[in-house]
């Protein structure tokens, strides 16, 4: 389907899906952007999606999943005043997320469930700002930055159900999770 609106408002999105012998693969795409008519104040973000999933084969099932979206916007950085700031450059941001996963599980016997996991996400973004001047009060000015973020997440898990006659069923589980990042930044005082 496609859209449109007031101030450049777009947007568009579309997707598929087939079955290919045990696996169901589905796939899907969209943009959305707008805000041209406010000053120079414009958005774009565009992303996508992806799954796998192989249907229960001898007691076994998996899935396959992937998504990525992609941010840009210029605008007024905050406090700045907008239309009426000072300093008339704009903001710019730029983001981007990546995220990858698995998980498998597996009947054994009559009685038994296992599960296992994995999962990847990134996410980056780079931020512009011209900073804001407040000449009523110099306290307030707010300095001009760039700040360039880079997160990481990866996620591993694994998890066992036993069933004891149907009534009860034990439970264990156990999830690793493992974070890194990086966050460079500059800052320009007004004078």
């Amino acid at each position: 389907p496609a859209e449109g609106g007031r101030l450049g408002h777009s947007a568009i999105s579309g997707g598929a899906g087939t079955t290919i012998g045990a696996a169901s693969v589905t796939a899907s795409v969209h943009e959305r952007r707008g805000g041209e008519a406010l000053d120079g104040h414009e958005y774009r973000t565009r992303g996508g999606h992806a799954r796998v999933a192989f249907a229960d084969i001898a007691g076994s099932r998996l899935r396959l999943t992937a998504r990525f979206t992609d941010d840009e916007r210029t605008a007024h950085p905050e406090g700045s005043g907008g239309t009426l700031a000072i300093l008339k450059e704009l903001e710019e941001r730029d983001g981007r997320q990546l995220q990858f996963g698995a998980r498998a599980a597996r009947t054994i016997g009559t009685h038994n469930d296992i599960e296992a996991w994995l999962a990847f996400a990134r996410q980056q973004s780079d931020v512009v700002s011209p900073g804001a001047v407040d000449a009523a009060n110099p306290f307030a000015t707010v300095p001009a930055s760039t700040i360039d973020s880079d997160f990481r997440r990866t996620t591993i898990g694994l998890s066992l159900r036993r069933s004891l006659g149907g009534l009860l069923h034990l439970f264990t589980s156990g999830e690793v999770e493992i974070e890194d990042g990086d966050n460079d930044g500059l800052s320009v005082i007004h004078i």
